[in-house]
């Protein structure tokens, strides 16, 4: 099986499509990934780093001032044209989306190739780009019930939010090597969100 993974922008988006990537390794030892994303944000430096193959889009959000948004649209279509390169090269079963505005183009770019496509929404409220994508896609996947209920039900599943033990312990071996911790030392990581 080959696959497409497309994560952009954030770790919320990102840490999810690579634990989905680590389970489809343990169910198929043979299965190919690229992974999309944009050429400088978070996942471009990431996903190379854990030995994936990848691809970076040129690629910009829907933000700023109405000229700024123009610009950024006229890449856009741009980064279509790159997307249906990239999906000639691969050649891929399916393509899988988890957000940020690359999975935009390379999942509609999937859509109109008639390749496969899936989507998946990690929050409560659905996000930009899987709004634009909901008619697209073939299947889509939610973890909570508020975002389930905005999603045609005919093609959405509610599963919960992947999540592996490969991605946070690898983190946590970087911590240690960061402050330099024994590794033999208890560790407690703690988050806070202002």
């Amino acid at each position: 099986m080959k696959v497409i993974v497309s994560a952009g922008g954030t770790g919320g988006h990102l840490y999810p499509a690579l634990a989905l990537v680590e389970h489809i390794k343990t169910q198929d030892q043979e299965a190919q990934f690229l992974f999309v994303g944009t050429t400088d944000r978070l996942e471009s430096q990431i996903v190379p780093q854990m030995g994936y193959d990848y691809r970076g889009l040129h690629v910009k959000g829907l933000v700023g001032n109405p000229l700024q948004k123009m610009k950024n649209a006229m890449i856009f279509v741009k980064s279509l044209k790159q997307s249906k390169k990239i999906l000639k090269e691969f050649q891929p079963d399916i393509v899988i989306g988890f957000g940020g505005y690359p999975s935009a183009s390379i999942v509609l770019a999937a859509s109109r190739m008639k390749i496969p496509t899936m989507i998946h929404e990690q929050n409560s409220i659905i996000g930009l780009t899987n709004k634009i994508l909901i008619k697209r896609v073939n299947k889509i996947v939610c973890c909570y019930q508020k975002a389930y209920n905005e999603f045609p039900h005919e093609k959405t599943v509610l599963l919960g939010n992947p999540r592996a033990s490969v991605v946070s312990h690898q983190r946590l071996r970087d911590i240690h090597e960061i402050y330099n911790i024994p590794r033999h030392h208890k560790t407690v990581v703690i988050v806070m969100v202002a």
